[in-house]
Parts: structure tokens; C-alpha cells; sequence
């Protein structure tokens, strides 16, 4: 038995929830880095493809961007809660 783990290999190692659970029921980790970086087009194409309500961007060092190219953008500053 498997379980991929897609994210950054350095957060398995650190993991103290998952990983020991793998461990003791000896399940073993596929390593599979995904990445979420995409072009503007392909954030575009998601986009229409979804019609979203609202669209929060996370995780970017640009997020104006988004509020400057598509509809429905909620910009928040890091630590920000917003209720849904």
C-alpha cells in the first residue's frame, strides 16, 4: 500500500501525524512534488471554466494581480479571516 504525498519532501520529514501513521501500518510514500505554479492563461481558462463567485488568491506574491485582470476578486492581507 502507497500514499502519494505531493507535497514538499522536507514537510514529510517533519510531519508528525501522517508519516507515523504510514510508518506503524507500513504504507509507503510516493513522493510526487506538484507544483502551483501556472501561467496566467491557464488561471484564465480555469476561471471561465468555473464562473466562481469570488476568487481569493493564495499563496502569490502578486494577488493585485488578479484583482486587476479578472472579476469577483477578494484580496486579504495575511492573517486575514474572512467569513463565508
Amino acid at each position: 500500500m502507497s500514499i502519494v504525498w505531493s507535497m514538499w519532501d522536507g514537510y514529510w520529514k517533519e510531519d508528525k501525524y501522517i508519516r507515523p501513521l504510514c510508518e506503524t501500518h507500513g504504507v509507503e510514500p510516493v513522493h510526487l512534488h506538484i507544483s502551483g505554479d501556472c501561467t496566467w492563461y491557464d488561471i484564465r481558462r480555469l476561471v471561465a471554466g468555473l464562473r466562481p463567485g469570488r476568487i481569493i488568491p493564495i499563496h502569490t506574491e502578486h494577488a493585485e494581480h488578479f484583482a486587476r485582470y479578472l472579476q469577483g476578486v477578494t484580496l486579504l492581507q495575511d492573517g486575514e479571516a474572512l467569513e463565508l
